[in-house]
């Protein structure tokens, strides 16, 4: 037999002062001796009514549990109430188990959310940039048109603005003579608004 001092064991080492419990009386090294698994008392096997047979088969197998009666009353408590310690602790595990799921489930819903709002404003953006690029462009290439036709015009100072004045004839016979041809003039017109003692210039629009 193993000579290790385990609680619960069967088997002791002789220390000076290790008395059964209940006959006072020390549990010698060769004596059949058996230790509460929770009190950690020692008694002799025949003064718990522990037969040779019985004892034989606890210290082949280290997994059967003993307490001594003062502990075994208390024993089913403890062991019932470790049960329900237990089950409490694997009813919470799963109840963190579940909100954590569900934590999860919401940071994935607000992100889906986030990107639709992020998503939605970018077209938002991207719409307006695009329009404002648009009218941009059709400002820029108006201007350009503007500026190409304005470069073939001509402007005339100081041909008077008088009733009967004929702006075309004179402007045919300034055309002539430049040995400029009548029918390049698309146009001919006086800019500005007529006012008194103001001549206005003549704009000549060419082909």
């Amino acid at each position: 037999m193993s000579k290790q001092p385990l609680r619960g064991s069967t088997s002791r080492k002789d220390e000076k002062g290790d008395k059964c419990a209940n006959c006072s009386k020390s549990v010698g090294e060769k004596e059949m001796g058996i230790q509460c698994e929770i009190c950690s008392a020692w008694f002799h096997s025949k003064c718990v009514d522990i037969s040779a047979e019985v004892y034989s088969f606890m210290e082949k197998n280290k997994n059967v549990h003993w307490y001594c009666d003062s502990c075994n009353k208390g024993v089913a408590c403890v062991i019932e109430e470790v049960s329900k310690l237990k089950l409490r602790q694997d009813l919470m595990d799963q109840s963190l188990k579940e909100i954590r799921s569900e934590i999860v489930e919401l940071k994935i819903g607000i992100m889906k959310m986030d990107t639709k709002k992020e998503t939605a404003i970018e077209v938002k953006l991207l719409d307006v940039v695009e329009k404002k690029l648009e009218h941009k462009v059709e400002s820029k290439v108006d201007e350009s048109m503007d500026i190409e036709r304005r470069k073939y015009n001509l402007v005339v100072q100081g041909i008077k603005e008088e009733e009967g004045t004929d702006d075309e004839k004179i402007i045919d016979e300034l055309m002539s003579s430049l040995h400029c041809a009548p029918r390049n003039v698309e146009e001919i017109n006086r800019i500005g608004r007529k006012a008194e003692g103001r001549i206005r210039p003549v704009r000549i629009v060419m082909r």
